[in-house]
């Protein structure tokens, strides 16, 4: 494992200065791709270094971060394989399987293959690894943009074109805007596992920043989740994803503690890289617990029939379902949508739910807040079960309601899941401060006002 980690960290710091370098004059591009560049890690870092005039406390902290990614990469993907492996037998003894039968049938080669970890094809590892590299080096063009942007016309979006490149980046390529146009927030590559694109500085008083024009892409696509942030801070960053592993498999304490080391001699008086992690971490445990003393962990979702007896469900399964305590009436419907929490409880949504409660009944202020179409909102409440900002109790339901703040208007959106009862009540959109009350108990939240 720790030999993983220092070549993780030797990759990382290394890509990171070959971006910055990368930014600055033409003959300095060449050492990247120059085959008879041939030195040590050690060399190679002092050569950037030299070239890139960083001071020592400029390139402490750029090294400090590349540790502690490298650190918390390798200690995730050792586990993940751990993981992967623990779900592909799982599901074998489900399958009426012994342990035996399952190790000898496959092997210890076929089981890595299996995961995603056999050195014939780790396409899993190097998915991870891609995607890394791929970040630090476009955080290292990008520190050096911020220090030029002044010189710089426009930032130019750079796809790789050929049968690998994807519709995101196929449509974001060519696009030209200025260094501080907001969209490079949320556009800088990587976009998505492993991708390949990059962005180049067109400086101003070139011949090419004299004949080109600003170029908006149309119809920006959706940045796929965990990628719509900006690589000078992801490239170290702990993204939400990891953040959850790292509290699934107990490692809190030991990256806290591997943080401290970002912060040098300063950690005592202040170090907002620390507590930001710190943070991060808390609020992952702080919802993983209130989720699982309410639901518990790995509970498939279950209903109860007209009839009395109680099965699971799955996506496509008819079921009866009660719908009024008044009337005592049942419908028929579809299960339209499975949504999984963190923690591994399913949730289900039915076609009468979706279209009478959400397109029907809310749906002009559904609208309003950009919801018109079934898979936005499907695609909303796998994302409010996933990862919810705010939970709620409903005590009169025994329901939890999950919820994500829409940033442009400052609602929210929460899908009922109910857990004992099996039954989805409705989607709630409030726009005013929510109070807790005998019904309902905020228990969790990390919208401000909540």
């Amino acid at each position: 494992m720790k030999k993983l980690e220092n070549t993780t960290y030797e990759v990382l710091i290394l890509s990171l200065l070959f971006g910055m370098t990368h930014v600055k004059e033409k003959e300095e591009q060449k050492l990247f791709f120059d085959p008879d560049f041939d030195a040590t890690f050690e060399e190679a870092v002092e050569f950037m270094k030299e070239k890139l005039s960083l001071t020592k406390e400029e390139f402490y902290s750029l090294d400090a971060k590349a540790r502690f990614r490298a650190f918390t990469v390798a200690r995730l993907t050792g586990l993940d394989a751990i993981e992967r492996v623990k779900e592909k037998l799982t599901k074998a003894l489900e399958e009426g399987k012994t342990i035996k039968e399952w190790v000898e049938e496959l092997g210890e080669d076929g089981i890595l293959k299996m995961v995603g970890f056999h050195q014939s094809n780790p396409w899993y590892l190097e998915t991870v690894f891609r995607t890394n590299i791929s970040t630090a080096y476009n955080a290292g063009r990008l520190m050096q943009i911020q220090r030029s942007k002044d010189k710089i016309k426009y930032l130019e979006y750079v796809a790789i074109e050929d049968s690998r490149t994807t519709p995101i980046c196929r449509r974001l390529d060519g696009t030209r805007l200025p260094p501080d146009d907001p969209f490079w927030a949320t556009y800088t590559p990587p976009n998505h596992f492993n991708c390949r694109s990059t962005v180049r500085a067109i400086f101003k008083g070139s011949e090419e920043a004299k004949r080109i024009r600003k170029r908006k892409p149309k119809d920006i696509p959706p940045v796929p989740e965990g990628f719509a942030a900006s690589p000078l801070d992801s490239w170290w960053k702990l993204t939400d994803s990891m953040a959850k592993r790292i509290v699934n498999y107990g490692l809190k304490d030991e990256v806290l503690e591997k943080a401290k080391r970002m912060c040098g001699n300063n950690f005592a008086d202040e170090c907002p890289e620390w507590e930001e992690i710190k943070k991060l971490l808390d609020s992952n445990s702080q919802r993983r617990e209130v989720i699982k003393k309410l639901v518990g962990k790995g509970r498939i979702s279950k209903v109860r029939l007209v009839d009395g007896r109680v099965v699971e469900v799955e996506k496509g399964q008819v079921i009866e379902l009660f719908v009024h305590d008044a009337t005592q009436k049942w419908i028929r419907s579809k299960i339209a949508e499975i949504f999984e929490d963190e923690l591994g409880n399913r949730y289900y949504l039915t076609e009468f739910h979706l279209k009478k409660h959400l397109l029907k009944d809310n749906f002009e202020k559904l609208k309003k807040v950009g919801f018109i179409r079934e898979r936005q909102i499907v695609s909303f409440i796998r994302k409010a079960i996933k990862r919810p900002q705010i939970i709620i109790h409903d005590t009169n339901k025994n329901a939890i309601l999950f919820g994500r703040k829409i940033e442009s208007k400052g609602v929210l959106l929460l899908p009922t899941a109910g857990i004992d009862s099996g039954n989805v009540e409705t989607i709630l959109i409030r726009r005013n401060k929510f109070q807790n009350t005998m019904r309902y108990k905020v228990l969790y939240s990390e919208v401000k006002g909540w």
